[in-house]
């Protein structure tokens, strides 16, 4: 097995006690980062005016960040960084390594050299960037988080990242990408078995957690997931032991996320890790859409109450993150409140003198 799989040893917590910021975030789309209108609203009106959030979280798009082989322009992440800090509030970051399909076949998850000949592949219709892949006919791209010299960029990527961020006052998490690498049917990889890619695949997202690890010495960490089973499976038996926070992009009752099957959902390991490691499922437009994702038709747009029940009450997040899309964020819809005013005015949410929003605040013993 190659060295880059290998198992480091790993420190049960690293963090300085100021990184352990529990609470409600604004979670930024993609799309609002470069919108300076709306990154404003969101930080010096929002974010400012609202003492039950605690922060903002965005995402980092590799091919925006390293624009040429080592050189980094991190001049929009710091501007966010710096307009939240002045706020006395918090800021978090996500490592992604999945997109889907973008204009003209230019990928924002791999720099410019890495993306081969932009050429499209006629049977999958998959952009060939070299070092992506589709696990799955409309899912989207990942990286081949198991190739030798993507993980080795990778590396260096978190490595610059860390040095920018990692010990600065108000940065308080890190985070990786979900894995949807579940889809069905499986698009094989060349030379592999779709088996065979999700197992590599497996193997990397490993790596790059633990690499995330390493660099990242005075922050919380959380490792998103949600398919395959498989793989949850596999991470549900290290989050506790070396010490990593459990993510989902979504918290709703979809049957991949809650069922009691063989594999079982994510969800059904929560028991099990409450108050061992950190837990953060996001509230995304999918789950204020439909209280079973996917799976529930037509859509029945929960309330905002019943959203946050379910990721204080059942899910035990320590953070909550709440993705801005319209027009739940702001102005709400189909006879529901926005998600903002909720977090405002919910008995339930401003009852929490310490500004947590009613997450559980208690660090877990994985943290300690």
């Amino acid at each position: 097995m190659s060295s880059i799989f290998s198992r480091a040893k790993i420190d049960r917590y690293s963090a300085v006690s100021d990184a352990w910021h529990p609470g409600i975030y604004i979670r930024a789309r993609r799309a609002d980062l470069s919108d300076p209108a709306t990154m404003t609203r969101f930080i010096e009106t929002q974010l400012a005016n609202t003492a039950q959030l605690k922060g903002i979280k965005t995402s980092m798009e590799w091919a925006l960040i390293e624009t040429s082989p080592e050189t980094f322009d991190w001049t929009l992440t710091e501007d966010h960084y710096n307009r939240v800090a002045a706020l006395g509030k918090h800021f978090s970051l996500i490592f992604r390594w999945r997109e889907f399909v973008t204009a003209n076949g230019v990928s924002q998850i791999l720099p410019a050299d890495l993306q081969g000949d932009n050429g499209v592949d006629g049977v999958t219709g998959l952009t060939d960037y070299h070092y992506g892949w589709q696990a799955g006919v409309g899912s989207p791209i990942n990286l081949k988080l198991w190739d030798k010299t993507l993980l080795a960029r990778f590396e260096r990527w978190i490595q610059e990242t860390a040095h920018k961020f990692d010990k600065l006052p108000n940065f308080t998490q890190i985070s990786t990408s979900e894995t949807a690498a579940g889809g069905e049917p499986l698009i094989p990889v060349p030379g592999m078995t779709p088996a065979q890619a999700l197992a590599e695949y497996e193997l990397g997202m490993i790596a790059i957690m633990r690499m995330v690890k390493k660099y990242f010495r005075h922050s919380t960490h959380q490792c998103q997931t949600n398919n395959s089973r498989e793989m949850v499976q596999t991470l549900a038996a290290i989050f506790e032991p070396e010490a990593m926070g459990c993510g989902c992009p979504n918290m709703n009752l979809a049957n991949s996320l809650n069922t009691t099957g063989s594999p079982p959902g994510l969800f059904t390991y929560i028991p099990g890790l409450e108050g061992k490691v950190l837990i953060a499922c996001e509230i995304q437009g999918l789950d204020m859409r439909a209280s079973a994702g996917l799976d529930t038709s037509p859509d029945d747009y929960p309330s905002p109450l019943e959203l946050f029940t379910r990721t204080r009450d059942v899910l035990k997040n320590n953070y909550t993150y709440v993705l801005t899309t319209p027009p739940y964020w702001e102005t709400g819809g189909n006879g529901n409140e926005s998600m903002l005013n909720h977090i405002q005015t919910d008995q339930t949410i401003n009852a929490a003198l310490d500004g947590s929003g009613g997450v559980v605040t208690a660090r877990p013993s994985s943290l300690l």
